[in-house]
């Protein structure tokens, strides 16, 4: 709620940022409140339409609203003009919609190549989740935290992350990241 009230206040001071429009959406989201964060989020396309993150977010966004041809069409949207977090999200909303193949030869082809980002474990982690693939899902949350955490914890509070939180495995990664605290 801090976080919205901050976000409303900036989105007033200057009403044309679509990165705050975007972090809303993304707090709104978080919140479950899916009809504001669409509105925010599409807001921010409108303002930076080739810029993939709130179109990524959207699909998150429209997928939590039951709506997956909505949200395949905007992860497919943010992977186009983004990079391989987006296609990431991409691998996971197919795999949410039963596109499991695609999903997997997706996520094959981009984990083959290593990385020096090393903020894409949650990304990654989710989408192997979407496929019931723990092992690989953990990995990569291991990799986040290995490497950068600044976003795991907002972003394991994102709807998408539900049964990755839910399973048995994540108690213990929690208490290592001091998550809720």
């Amino acid at each position: 709620d801090e976080a919205i009230a901050l976000l409303h206040d900036a989105v007033d001071r200057d009403p044309l940022a679509a990165s705050v429009r975007s972090n809303l959406g993304r707090m709104f989201l978080a919140a479950r409140q899916y009809d504001s964060a669409e509105v925010q989020l599409r807001n921010g396309i409108a303002l930076s339409p080739l810029w993939s993150n709130p179109h990524a977010w959207l699909g998150h966004t429209l997928l939590a609203q039951g709506e997956p041809n909505a949200a395949l069409e905007e992860f497919q949207r943010a992977a186009q003009l983004g990079g391989v977090q987006d296609s990431a999200y991409l691998a996971y909303g197919l795999a949410v919609v039963g596109r499991r193949a695609e999903a997997r030869a997706m996520l094959n082809v981009l984990t083959a190549t290593p990385r020096k980002r090393t903020n894409l474990g949650v990304a990654f982690a989710l989408a192997y989740s979407a496929l019931d693939d723990w092992d690989a899902a953990f990995y990569w949350l291991d990799n986040q935290i290995r490497g950068f955490s600044g976003n795991a914890q907002t972003y394991l509070r994102m709807p998408a992350a539900a049964a990755l939180v839910a399973h048995p495995r994540f108690a213990e990664f929690r208490q290592r990241i001091g998550m809720d605290r």
